[in-house]
Formats: C-alpha cells, structure tokens, sequence
C-alpha cells in the first residue's frame, strides 16, 4: 500500500517498480531463489515525474528489499550493480 506523493498513481501489483527492482537483484544474486510474496507498506515523500528521483528511489528500495529479504549480504557495488539494471543513469542512484 502507498501513502504519500503519488499514491493514487503508484502500481500496487507485480508491475510495481520496488517489486520488480526486487526481482531482478533475485534473479541476479539469488538464481533459482524467489521472493515470497508480500505486503509492502511504502511512504513516499518523492513526487512522481518531476526529476526529482522517485524512480531511483523505488528502485534502491527494491534492490534493498531483495538484499534483506532473501539475506543476500550484497556489497554497495553489488547492491548499484543490481540497481543498473533498472536504471541506466548512476548518477540517480548513487552520490
């Protein structure tokens, strides 16, 4: 569920970008794992289509959900690697 900027707009299904930023860093660190199916209760304090990130934010948080939850213990340069391929600009992901 969504509270926050852009909750009427987010996708809440599997097309959700957190969700599928999840599965691609499974797919990439964990081959043969999958996640289980969850809840995510998501507030988002980034408005959606201005510049401002909020891709890059729901993508981070994937990768962190993914990283979490199947214990992976990536490495920040795993953890960007997996974010890289949801997002081809760096620079919206990392300082």
């Amino acid at each position: 569920s969504y509270t926050g900027e852009g909750a009427a707009q987010a996708p809440t299904g599997e097309d959700n970008l957190i969700w599928r930023s999840a599965i691609a860093c499974a797919r990439m660190y964990a081959p043969g794992r999958e996640l289980p199916k969850l809840v995510i209760k998501v507030h988002n304090p980034v408005p959606f289509g201005r510049g401002l990130g909020s891709s890059a934010t729901a993508i981070i948080a994937g990768v962190m959900l993914a990283n979490e939850e199947l214990r992976l213990g990536l490495t920040y340069r795993q953890l960007l690697d997996a974010a890289l391929e949801m997002e081809n600009h760096p620079d919206n992901l990392a300082p």
